[in-house]
């Protein structure tokens, strides 16, 4: 009996779905394709590190860690940053409203937005297999 119970358990806790950190590195692109193009694409490699490239050519680097469903990206580049001295226009490296880090809602090869009040489905990021070159 004692035995049948620890095979149970065993079952139980094999049998639920842990999200590994390896499983999201590679290469993801916005859903949000302005000028025909994916808006963004973040490389995230295995050592935890991760760049960011836009449509324009913008790129930077930073580390990146899986909390329980989450998977969190911390950059200098996510600190409020001043206006640009001319134009007083503040780029826009963050997509999430979180202060200093960008968050992510993982949900299978897809990476949602986190929002202070959830999720959002608007300009997801997606896993792909065979990666173009942005500009």
């Amino acid at each position: 009996m004692k035995q049948i119970i620890l095979y149970c358990a065993l079952l139980l806790c094999t049998g639920c779905s842990i999200l590994r950190p390896n499983k999201i590195v590679g290469t993801y692109f916005s859903h949000c394709r302005p000028y025909g193009l994916p808006e963004l694409r973040i490389d995230f490699n295995s050592d935890g590190t991760f760049t960011h490239k836009n449509l324009f050519g913008e790129k930077f680097f930073g580390t990146w860690e899986v909390n329980k469903d989450t998977l969190i990206l911390y950059s200098d580049k996510y600190m409020p940053q001043p206006p640009d001295s001319f134009l007083g226009i503040v780029p826009r490296y963050k997509h999430t409203e979180l202060e200093g880090r960008d968050a992510y809602l993982i949900r299978g090869k897809k990476l949602f937005c986190v929002t202070k009040t959830g999720f959002t489905k608007d300009c997801y990021l997606f896993k792909v297999k065979k990666p173009i070159e942005l500009p």
